[in-house]
C-alpha cells in the first residue's frame, strides 16, 4: 500500500486505532459503528500510509468532546511534523485553534 513496508502499515494501524479508542473494536463490522466510529475510520484509513498531504473533510463531525480534542491534537501534531492538511469545516473556531492559514470561500 503507497510503497510503505506492511509492517509499518501495521504498526500505524494498530496506533491509530489505539489513538482513536478504535482498537477493541477492530474486529466488528464497520456498518455497526456509529456515525463517530465510521469518522475516525476515516481519518485513520487516511493516515496509515503516512501522507504528506492530507485532505481533511469536517474531522471532528459527529465526534464527542474527548474524540474532537484527540483529533485536533493529531492534526496539530501532524502540522508540526511539516505534513501539509487541507482542512474544510464549517467551525471557524476550530479553524483558528488548529490551521496556520484560513482561506474562505465563498
Amino acid at each position: 500500500m503507497y510503497e510503505s513496508p506492511e509492517s509499518v502499515i501495521d504498526a500505524n494501524i494498530k496506533k491509530y486505532l489505539q489513538m482513536m479508542d478504535l482498537w477493541e473494536a477492530r474486529d466488528r463490522p464497520v456498518g455497526a459503528y456509529s456515525k463517530g466510529m465510521k469518522q475516525k475510520v476515516a481519518l485513520a484509513r487516511a493516515l496509515i500510509h503516512d501522507p504528506r498531504i492530507l485532505f481533511l473533510d469536517e474531522p471532528t463531525a459527529n465526534l464527542d468532546p474527548e474524540a474532537t480534542k484527540t483529533i485536533r491534537d493529531l492534526i496539530v501534531s501532524l502540522k508540526e511534523q511539516g505534513k501539509t492538511i487541507l482542512l474544510n469545516t464549517h467551525n471557524l473556531d476550530e479553524a483558528q485553534r488548529i490551521c496556520g492559514k484560513i482561506g474562505v470561500l465563498k
